[in-house]
């Protein structure tokens, strides 16, 4: 990448699956999947931009070669991007995009670790957005007079 960025998360191996696109209206169930037989073995990482974009993206690749295989932009509501499977909380069904293309993969991690800090830097991304977006909003008001200072 031409920019520079931080990593949130990874790199983590993890595996892709097809999901049906009949899913249930819950949310995401990974027993539909046919888990025992993934698509591929990817590398998973969670990057933030360090500019004012704070664009996030999570991006999978080729283990071996170091290919990009997919690309997922986190956007909010978070949903919409990254939602855990309902069955299971190593597991989860990711947006991916190509250009003006998207579709939806299951995205499987071995154990529940490494998949709980995945869902935990997603949080933290989308509360560290929550937060740029409320101070700007401060910033605004007043000129940023009066404005409360950041909580950590």
């Amino acid at each position: 990448p031409d920019r520079s960025e931080l990593t949130l998360f990874g790199p983590e191996e993890a595996f892709v699956y097809q999901v049906p696109a009949q899913q249930t209206t819950n949310g995401p169930r990974a027993e539909l999947w046919d888990v025992q037989n993934p698509l591929a073995t990817v590398s998973v990482t969670l990057t933030r931009a360090l500019d004012a974009s704070d664009t996030c993206l999570v991006r999978l690749y080729d283990p071996d070669s170091n290919e990009l295989f997919a690309e997922a932009p986190i956007t909010s509501p978070l949903h919409t991007c990254v939602e855990r499977a309902i069955d299971s909380s190593r597991y989860f069904c990711v947006r991916v995009v190509d250009g003006p293309k998207h579709a939806f993969i299951g995205l499987g991690f071995t154990t529940r670790e490494p998949a709980g800090d995945f869902f935990g830097a997603l949080i933290d991304h989308q509360q560290y957005v929550e937060r740029r977006e409320r101070a700007k909003e401060g910033a605004g008001t007043n000129g940023g007079v009066g404005a409360q200072p950041l909580q950590p």
